[in-house]
């Protein structure tokens, strides 16, 4: 906390800040305001100290605190209140922990590594520190668990977007939300729930996004990808952790509000606004997939996305499935099979 205070005062200003001054501001030693300068510079921070004119703040350090988000993101509720950790198990679990705490709706827990970060369907997330992005989102929406599948689809939606503004890259998205560079994973999501009753209590939105990785475990080398592999250039990622917020947070707005209009009107027959946009980067449809269900396995053409944000199927003897879960590779394509 006291090196959280001393950045804070210099970055208030462009000039030197006496070591006097903020101890006194803080009421700290000299010897406690030292250790928490080198505390910030070992982190990344860099800081110029120079004798009897104190310290000023060069550059700031990579790092995905409150503190360094907040300035950048433009949001009205998500990520109003984050929640930073130089490392943890998972932020889903911590999420989830702050739901019990009474943490409001929208907070966003965020860390520099995570330890055991998983992926959909029981999978490990390969971190490696400071290299990606690992976060979750609080969200409590006043829907039923049969709703929830819309949130993941807006997710990767979201996250193909930001990547694609702050970076250039192009993005497509796998249903229902792996995205897709240059045909490999560049980011996933994992959608955890508690419900009470028929209802949904919370939801925990988890989002990972590799950008600084310069390698991957050999059984994923060839279906995984950062950002540093894509251009060849490290990457600073707050602002790639802001878009991603700024651009969720303005379609899952979008969403709530037309469910509210669906149920006062019965207007369910509306295709929700993302859909088309959704639809035009999936990489799913026109091709033909392969889905893996827990007792089922049966492939068929990809043709469309429901207005519930099902995958729908035609199977080799002309039946239509409708898929609501499950793993599905795209056969021939990005190597998924």
């Amino acid at each position: 906390m006291t090196a959280e205070q001393i950045l804070i005062i210099l970055k208030k200003s462009s000039d030197f800040v006496s070591g006097e001054l903020i101890s006194e501001e803080l009421k700290l030693s000299r010897t406690a305001v030292w250790k928490a300068i080198n505390k910030l510079k070992s982190k990344g921070y860099m800081i110029e100290s120079i004798p009897h004119r104190g310290y000023r703040l060069v550059s700031s350090a990579d790092v995905l605190s409150k503190n360094e988000l907040h300035p950048l993101c433009h949001t009205k509720m998500i990520g109003n209140h984050i929640v930073y950790f130089e490392s943890c198990s998972s932020t889903n679990d911590e999420a989830k922990i702050g739901d019990l705490h009474g943490d409001e709706e929208g907070t966003v827990y965020i860390t520099d590594l995570q330890t055991k970060g998983r992926g959909r369907m029981g999978r490990d997330w390969h971190n490696q520190e400071k290299a990606g992005v690992a976060l979750s989102i609080l969200l409590k929406p006043v829907i039923s668990p049969s709703q929830i599948l819309p949130v993941s689809l807006l997710a990767g939606l979201s996250v193909c977007k930001a990547l694609e503004e702050v970076t250039g890259l192009p993005c497509q998205v796998k249903w229902p939300n792996d995205v897709i560079v240059n045909g490999k994973k560049i980011a996933g999501i994992l959608i955890e729930m508690s419900t009470v009753g028929e209802m949904v209590q919370y939801i925990v939105l988890g989002i990972g996004v590799n950008c600084n990785n310069s390698s991957f475990p050999q059984e994923i080398t060839s279906k995984a990808t950062s950002i540093l592999i894509e251009t060849g250039m490290p990457f600073p990622r707050k602002q790639l952790v802001c878009k991603i917020l700024e651009n969720f947070e303005n379609d899952y707005f979008k969403w709530v509000e037309e469910l509210d209009e669906s149920k006062s009107r019965s207007l369910n027959a509306i295709p929700p606004s993302y859909l088309n946009e959704y639809k035009s980067r999936c990489i799913n449809i026109g091709h033909e997939v392969v889905v893996h269900q827990k007792d089922l396995t049966f492939n068929g053409i990809a043709t469309d996305i429901t207005l519930d944000g099902e995958l729908l199927v035609t199977l080799p003897h002309g039946d239509e499935r409708v898929v609501l879960s499950g793993e599905v590779s795209v056969r021939g394509i990005y190597g998924y099979v």
